[in-house]
């Protein structure tokens, strides 16, 4: 602790401790692994984003089917095509950790072009996110 500082409630929730470290948490909540926790326990393959193959898969489809790449190819339900602006490569089918289906798969089937809110809603709806399980 810094003795330079007045010492203040912890700001993990419900933590009754008192703190004078800058960050605001007591000694107790001091962990740095809780703090990363979230991104470090992402799957492996969530990390294949990062990777320059990916970039370059990107590029690749983006050349071989511009009509793919570049619009967004969200139908509605009514089979109507979004049409906006593509900003987001997605994935047809989720990879799920399959490394062949994250390239792509054959000749890029499994890439399509989706526009950044239907990239979120897609995501969200496959990923269980916003409260989906």
């Amino acid at each position: 602790m810094s003795p330079s500082r007045l010492p203040s409630r912890c700001r993990e929730a419900g933590c009754p401790g008192r703190t004078t470290h800058r960050n605001g948490r007591c000694d107790t909540h001091q962990d740095p692994k809780s703090r990363r926790a979230a991104f470090t326990n992402k799957a492996e393959s969530d990390k294949w984003y990062h990777l320059a193959i990916w970039g370059k898969v990107k590029a690749a489809f983006r050349a071989k089917y511009p009509e793919r790449a570049v619009v967004c190819q969200w139908k509605d339900e009514n089979g109507i095509l979004c049409g906006q602006t593509a900003t987001d490569t997605d994935h047809v089918v989720p990879h799920r950790g399959n490394w062949p289906l994250f390239l792509g798969g054959v000749d890029f089937e499994n890439l399509q072009g989706l526009c950044a809110s239907h990239h979120s809603v897609k995501t969200a709806k496959e990923d269980g996110g916003f409260g989906n399980g």
